[in-house]
């Protein structure tokens, strides 16, 4: 069975089917879903072409015989394990002076 519809008509019939289809409070009953099938027969949605594969950012390998930049167990020589501290440790980088009495600010 063909139709033959004026591009307003087309346009009309469109506009009443998707205002069925998004008013409707059963979105998964078998009379929307054939709705959305003569929905796709006039206005049929534009194909996309597939989105390029994911890029994959990787460190680059290391060269045979060397080790990795840093000290072996991973740790900068500093334990720091509170606000106390940090700033404890950042006083004695700069060498302060309250730092050498034990003293942090």
């Amino acid at each position: 069975m063909t139709l033959d519809l004026t591009d307003d008509e087309t346009q009309v019939l469109v506009q009443h089917l998707k205002h069925a289809i998004d008013n409707d409070p059963y979105p998964l009953s078998p009379r929307l879903l054939r709705l959305k099938a003569i929905l796709a027969k006039l206005r049929p949605e534009p194909i996309h072409e597939p989105l390029p594969p994911p890029k994959v950012y990787a460190p680059p390998p290391a060269a045979r015989g060397q080790k990795a930049a840093g000290p072996a167990d991973g740790r900068d020589g500093y334990a720091a394990t509170g606000a106390g501290d940090c700033a404890e440790i950042a006083a004695k980088k700069e060498g302060h002076p309250s730092a050498i009495s034990g003293l942090a600010t």
